[in-house]
């Protein structure tokens, strides 16, 4: 079972990742307005292993982070297996052609999963970069979904392509993991939620789009 929490704030720059779990290590904060001590996420790393857990992050820097404690489930009420892993507050999706570029069937499928509930979006697949190149140029969609860690090409590289081809100029480039580039018009972390998804697919979907809920119908004229 995992517990994730999300927020808007400044993100976490990666040199300072493996200080975060550190008693009374603020990472600078401490010279900010907000009080504190430091020592919120050392207890919640000793609390959650103690308990048999794992805690995590992932953080971009101006975007925010998400962090997840996850606990084996032994035994646990039918009740709690029958949870929605879905957040509680309805989340707007645009409609959109979305290419996502992972040979990973488990990520993939995760994806798939995560859209069921939104037929305006058009869930595409491309297993590696050339690929990738190939379907952005046949099959036009919206938003490139690109996970950093494919073979054979970086995120900027396959960004600056794209951005150079007339047939594919217009297409929003979303990074999964890292980009350095300029080329890339948002980034979302590995094990990205739908609400991240959301708010990267409503700055990047056609501007013509309206948001639509799960279970709405589109209709086109």
């Amino acid at each position: 079972m995992r517990l994730s929490i999300l927020d808007t704030g400044k993100g976490i720059p990666e040199e300072k990742r493996a200080e975060v779990f550190e008693p009374f290590n603020r990472l600078g904060a401490e010279k900010g307005q907000i009080e504190g001590t430091g020592v919120g996420l050392a207890i919640a790393k000793r609390l959650t292993e103690a308990m048999g857990g794992r805690i995590d992050f992932d953080s971009h820097e101006d975007q925010g982070s998400i962090f997840w404690i996850e606990f084996p489930l032994i035994d646990a009420p039918v009740e709690l297996m029958q949870l929605s892993a879905r957040p509680s507050a309805p989340v707007e999706i645009p409609p959109c052609r979305l290419l996502q570029v992972d040979n990973r069937p488990t990520v993939i499928n995760r994806l798939k999963s995560m859209l069921s509930g939104f037929s305006q979006v058009q869930h595409l697949v491309a297993a590696d970069a050339v690929e990738a190149i190939f379907a952005a140029r046949t099959q036009c969609p919206d938003v490139v979904l690109f996970d950093s860690s494919v073979p054979g090409m970086s995120a900027t590289d396959m960004a600056q392509i794209l951005k150079e081809d007339p047939l594919t100029e217009c297409i929003r480039f979303v990074a999964i993991g890292e980009c350095s580039g300029e080329e890339c018009d948002a980034a979302l972390p590995e094990g990205f939620e739908l609400v991240q998804l959301s708010q990267v697919l409503q700055k990047c979907a056609p501007a013509t789009a309206e948001s639509v809920g799960p279970g709405d119908k589109v209709t086109q004229n």
